[in-house]
């Protein structure tokens, strides 16, 4: 069993006691569906230059025009681009302009819910006996991988394993650290565990933070999406920021 144990303040300056644990089999198998290594990639290019060599093969034999085999080409190269998507995305990834590879954080955060389903019973258990609302239920998530977790810059590669400079929230949280995007992705995975919770994640220049659907406050930082505002969080850290205040240099950035 490996186990994660976090002790921290919330925003109410309340004690919290939490633990996560997983078995190491479960874990292995979370931790190989993330990331991806250039043979992978090698498998399914290996796999077109085939596709390719047997169309030119069958196009003699049965005396094609070059126009016929060109677009036999043209729909292997089709069916090429659609394998790596799929592939990119089964690791959590997908594929934006210029080809550029990228965490799908959406995704992420998605396939990230259950697994964290746990820790989410424990917050909220917590919640119930102390009487906290939703926005003291938050807060005590936020307080959790802002100020207990460290904040440290994970690799962009681990071995021959590309891993977008992002640790997997559940890696995250057995390891005790992680930067901006890698703590934005535990939090919101643990809090997509509440079925009315709605987010969204936002990317400014060398940093990434998210929002939260509610009404802003009196002073709270928020952001419209889709007619709708959400109040930002720095789950980052170290700095100890309610849900509504973010960084002076983040604020600089968003402005």
């Amino acid at each position: 069993i490996l186990s994660a144990d976090y002790g921290f303040h919330n925003f109410n300056r309340d004690s919290i006691s939490v633990q996560f644990q997983i078995t190491k089999k479960t874990f292995d198998a979370y931790e190989a569906g993330f990331g991806y290594s250039k043979s992978d990639l090698a498998e399914i290019h290996a796999w077109r230059e085939r596709a390719r060599q047997g169309a030119y093969q069958y196009s003699l034999k049965e005396k094609k025009t070059q126009t016929q085999l060109n677009a036999a080409l043209a729909n292997l190269d089709k069916e090429y681009d659609i394998k790596v998507k799929e592939f990119i995305s089964s690791r959590g990834f997908k594929i934006v302009a210029d080809h550029v590879v990228v965490v799908d954080m959406p995704l992420l955060v998605k396939n990230n819910a259950q697994p964290l389903s746990s820790l989410a019973q424990a917050f909220e258990k917590i919640a119930r006996a102390r009487g906290y609302d939703s926005e003291n239920l938050i807060g005590a998530v936020t307080s959790l991988v802002q100020t207990a977790m460290a904040y440290k810059i994970p690799p962009p590669i681990v071995g021959d394993k590309h891993t977008g400079g992002l640790l997997p929230p559940v890696k995250a949280l057995l390891n005790g650290w992680g930067d901006c995007d890698t703590k934005t992705g535990l939090l919101a995975s643990i809090l997509s565990n509440w079925p009315h919770m709605r987010m969204v994640g936002l990317a400014v220049p060398n940093h990434y933070l998210m929002g939260v659907l509610r009404i802003p406050g009196k002073g709270d930082v928020f952001v419209e999406y889709e007619g709708l505002q959400y109040v930002l969080i720095e789950p980052a850290g170290p700095a100890w920021l309610p849900p509504g205040t973010v960084g002076i240099e983040t604020m600089e950035k968003l402005q």
